[in-house]
């Protein structure tokens, strides 16, 4: 059985990969029988990819100049996100829940 992934909530956004459900099936079986959640390989491949593109010429080109100064923001605009933390152990679910505080 795949461990339980435990990350800030408010940090992590659920993605829908576009793959076949054949792929997706494979990928879930090998993860969990590694131990692993399938949501964490995915994100770990994404950073490792994205490091090595980032090093590459064509992206080091792609942002030079103007475009350059956007990069840097939006790095650190993610990077001071990844650094929130949430005071509250509530899901979004719990903070819209009707019946609880004055719902109708």
């Amino acid at each position: 059985m795949t461990k339980k992934s435990i990350k800030n909530e408010r940090t992590t956004v659920r993605i829908g990969p576009r793959m076949s459900r054949g792929l997706y099936q494979l990928a879930k079986y090998v993860y969990g029988v590694k131990g692993v959640n399938f949501e964490d390989q995915l994100e770990e491949l994404v950073e490792k990819d994205l490091d090595y593109q980032m090093k590459q010429k064509w992206f080091t080109n792609a942002i030079s100049g103007k475009e350059g100064q956007h990069f840097e923001k939006l790095k650190k605009t993610v990077s001071d996100a990844e650094g929130f933390q949430s005071h509250s152990d509530r899901s979004d679910f719990d903070l819209n829940n009707l019946n609880e505080g004055g719902g109708e």
